[in-house]
């Protein structure tokens, strides 16, 4: 039988090995957004504009594999809101802001 104390670092051995990156994302996996624009549009729409950013095409620019490393997305939508959704809908993989910045 087991005494609390053996059961107490067990179960704290056994936390740390089960830990680890179980939320994490390749960047493969991402579309890294680099620029967004928000426009006016006529009657009253917001036109979005993000650019983002291919790692996969980044890494491979030295072998030359004829694609863009940057490719943009537009999309028009009566709220920014909307805009956002349609914008994460039109991109390949998952959207990344966390590297979009302002420029002051």
């Amino acid at each position: 039988m087991l005494t609390k104390n053996t059961f107490i670092v067990l179960l704290l051995l056994v936390s740390v090995f089960l830990t680890g990156c179980w939320d994490q994302w390749e960047l493969r996996d991402l579309s890294v957004v680099t620029g967004l624009a928000i426009d006016k549009g006529e009657n009253d729409e917001f036109i979005l504009t993000m650019q983002v950013i291919n790692p996969s095409e980044i890494a491979a620019q030295e072998e030359g594999s004829g694609f863009t490393a940057a490719q943009n997305y537009e999309t028009s939508a009566s709220s920014i809101q909307e805009g956002f959704r349609k914008l994460t809908q039109q991109a390949p993989r998952r959207v990344l802001f966390s590297y979009c910045g302002t420029d002051h």
